[in-house]
């Protein structure tokens, strides 16, 4: 599946991991490659799903973690998101790296407020993350702040020339 997988060649790969449980079927690590498949054809309800599967058996995998939350924003359910950072946050603070994605799952839930109060902290504390600038640029536009909004939109695009987005919002 992985080779398949590596070349985007997704249903294959799906075909091959469900092969996989066939023959190896306590080999929860295919739930996370068949979430990861998922995601990749943009079916977010069949990766959440496995990947909920493959988080019973491994609750502390962070790179499953994040990918679920990640998923959760993809499909517009940024609650599903806060609560996966939030418990990520909980386990282990000091090694938590999501700050930026889990501030614009705030914003995308609609809390400005504490999107914006999580964006700030970031880009204090973290002044190369250019996604935090660019999530609190949008999260200012929203708010109608022009001002701080051009700031943080060319701030995000001097770290990071390829944000396509910053220019048109420019």
């Amino acid at each position: 599946g992985n080779i398949y997988q590596e070349h985007s060649m997704y249903e294959d790969a799906l075909a091959a991991y469900n092969k996989s449980f066939e023959l190896a079927p306590d080999y929860k690590f295919n739930y996370f490659n068949l979430a990861i498949v998922y995601s990749s054809l943009e079916n977010y309800s069949k990766s959440i799903e496995n990947y909920k599967k493959f988080l019973e058996s491994y609750p502390n995998h962070l790179q499953a973690r994040k990918n679920l939350a990640l998923t959760y924003i993809n499909a517009n359910l940024p609650q599903g998101a806060i609560s996966e950072y939030e418990y990520m946050l909980n386990k282990d603070a000091d090694k938590f790296t999501e700050w930026a994605n889990y501030g614009r799952a705030y914003f995308l839930s609609g809390n400005n407020k504490k999107a914006l109060e999580i964006l700030k902290s970031t880009c204090e504390k973290q002044p190369e993350n250019a996604l935090a600038h660019l999530y609190l640029a949008q999260v200012y536009r929203e708010l109608g702040e022009k001002q701080n909004s051009v700031t943080y939109y060319k701030k995000a695009l001097m770290l990071d020339p390829r944000f396509n987005q910053a220019k048109l919002d420019l």
